[in-house]
């Protein structure tokens, strides 16, 4: 594929792109391969094109195995990911192995690990991570999942003065889905992300510090009142807490409320009422002009919106 692009300058531009793909779907074994390239004049203004000047090779393998009785399938997965910029210098890599167990009713249990590399701000960090997934909806009323990960990931906000350095990294989610009635859906869910510096950096002084920590807590309620009118509520509470003589990150307090009114006659035609605010830990500074600045506690309403959408699909 190729791109020309000519600007009311007539300054003119071209470029071109690569694309390859291997894919087989088996009932045991499953394979994917896919090669773009893409040179750095490559354009698309009338596309959705993330990223271009790089080369990128993605694979994976997945190795499946159906025994009789509680257990429905099982096997590893391999996952190959890499970029290179147009010189063929490396800029990122991950190298990830993981083993499912599923069994019957949706529950499953997966354990990972993934090697990386990665190139930022010119410095080459190697990385790594091992993660554990349980998820299961054994109940009909009831479903849960739990993940945890550790390993170590580049802090790519040090504080003024520090270069970009290698960290411990944890990272959880937590989630319970409650169905006490056909027609209502409960969803609660907790992440949490942290970073620390690492036993024997210079850094860490005595003893390992805590850089940044990352905590959310999301609320979600689905009710279907008719087989057309549903309503959605989701209510979110985050927050940023980090050291500043080790991350230059915002410290932030912010919560939001998003609430949803559908009434879907068919897919193609609805009608959307909503409303949405979203509260931030700022304060106004009186001024010409004004400023802001961070304060404790998320009381300033951020953006606020009421939005009214109609669907319709004629159909011939």
């Amino acid at each position: 594929m190729a791109t020309r692009t000519r600007d009311t300058s007539v300054t003119r531009s071209s470029g071109t792109g690569w694309y390859a793909n291997l894919l087989h779907d088996g009932r045991n074994l499953d394979y994917s391969a896919t090669y773009l390239d893409l040179s750095p004049s490559f354009e698309t203004q009338l596309g959705f094109v993330k990223r271009v000047g790089i080369r990128q090779f993605g694979q994976q393998l997945q190795i499946i195995r159906r025994p009789k009785g509680p257990v429905v399938r099982f096997g590893p997965t391999f996952t190959t990911s890499l970029d290179w910029d147009p010189h063929g210098r490396l800029l990122d890599r991950s190298l990830q192995a993981s083993f499912e167990v599923k069994l019957r009713r949706e529950t499953k249990l997966v354990v990972a690990r993934e090697q990386a590399f990665e190139l930022f701000g010119g410095l080459p960090f190697d990385t790594r991570r091992t993660s554990a997934t349980f998820q299961s909806e054994w109940l009909k009323w009831l479903a849960g999942s739990a993940k945890i990960g550790l390993g170590t990931a580049v802090n790519h906000k040090p504080a003024k003065g520090l270069s970009p350095y290698l960290a411990d990294a944890q990272d959880g989610a937590v989630g319970l889905t409650l169905r006490p009635i056909r027609q209502l859906r409960l969803d609660h869910t907790f992440l949490y992300e942290r970073l620390k510096t690492r036993p024997g950096a210079a850094l860490a002084g005595d003893s390992p510090k805590r850089i940044l920590a990352n905590r959310i807590l999301r609320e979600k309620l689905n009710y279907q009142f008719t087989r057309l009118l549903s309503f959605r509520a989701i209510v979110d509470y985050s927050t940023v807490d980090r050291d500043s003589t080790l991350s230059r990150v915002e410290p932030e307090h912010r919560w939001g409320v998003d609430l949803l009114f559908t009434y879907l006659v068919h897919p193609g035609t609805a009608l959307y009422v909503g409303y949405s605010d979203r509260y931030e830990n700022f304060r106004l500074l009186p001024g010409n002009p004004p400023a802001l600045e961070r304060s404790s506690s998320p009381g300033m309403s951020m953006g606020r919106q009421v939005f009214v959408k109609l669907n319709y699909l004629w159909l011939f």
